[in-house]
């Protein structure tokens, strides 16, 4: 079996904003808000490291793909409750890919899958909906980016050079 390695896709926030005042004279109301994100390359992740803030997240890889180009598959999504809108709140990385082929096919996944619409019935009868199979054979959980107030702003490949660091 190859040695694998863990790399972090890191996905800036370029600014954030309030895009409404909340009603003083309702204590339910709260700011929407709207932010812009951008993808901010791969970095190794340190042994014991395991970053989980907003922006990064950490996938194993062939530690043979050091140094080489590889494209990452990444989306934007949007979420809300009654009371606000928060636009392109979250960012989330899908996978490491070799090819753009395959980094394609995943963003054609998603989208595919994001076109079926939220599957309320599978989350009370137990069925699989509200999930993509990845080529690798990850379930990924789609719900998140396709509920009552969430939506998909788009899914997006970015190619990056996968780093080393002394210390490995």
């Amino acid at each position: 079996m190859e040695d694998l390695i863990k790399v972090t896709v890191v996905k800036d926030v370029i600014f954030s904003e309030d895009t409404s005042t909340p009603d003083p004279e309702d204590s339910w109301d709260r700011a929407s808000t709207r932010k812009k994100w951008k993808f901010g390359g791969l970095r190794r992740t340190r042994t014991g490291e395991s970053p989980t803030w907003e922006g990064y997240d950490v996938f194993e890889i062939p530690k043979s793909w050091t140094g080489k180009n590889v494209f990452v598959v990444w989306l934007v999504y949007s979420t809300g409750d009654s009371f606000g809108h928060d636009e392109n709140a979250y960012a989330e990385g899908l996978g490491v890919y070799t090819t753009y082929e395959e980094a394609e096919e995943v963003r054609q996944l998603i989208l595919d899958d994001y076109a079926k619409g939220y599957d309320y019935g599978s989350v009370s009868s137990g069925k699989s909906g509200n999930q993509v199979t990845l080529p690798s054979g990850q379930v990924l959980y789609t719900g998140s980016w396709k509920g009552y107030f969430e939506s998909l702003t788009d899914v997006y490949i970015d190619e990056a050079t996968v780093p080393s660091y002394v210390g490995d």
